[in-house]
């Protein structure tokens, strides 16, 4: 059933329902001014040792520049670095 659904979906031109977590977190997080993707508030941004961090201010904007392993390389109005890929929020209806 699922795969008539998808299949179904995918043949009406509508691909947003088969999109991963992580194509949408990629399409949409393009800009450090954007509404429709951030970062949770209280969010560690680390570097990539995990070792020197700052806590992020709630609904912090962020660009995508890469995934390694379970952490999004992002850039914020408070630098560049790694956040845990559970903490990147998107706008659900997006």
């Amino acid at each position: 059933m699922r795969t008539i659904v998808f299949l179904a979906a995918f043949s009406l031109g509508l691909p947003a329902l088969a999109e991963t977590g992580d194509a949408k977190i990629r399409r949409l997080c393009v800009s450090t001014t954007q509404q429709d993707c951030w970062i949770k508030g209280g969010t560690p941004l680390c570097d990539r040792a995990g070792k020197a961090c700052k806590d992020l201010p709630d609904a912090t904007p962020a660009k995508v520049l890469s995934k390694v392993g379970r952490k999004w390389q992002v850039e914020t109005e408070h630098g560049r670095g790694y956040v845990s890929d559970r903490l990147m929020l998107i706008d659900g209806s997006k």
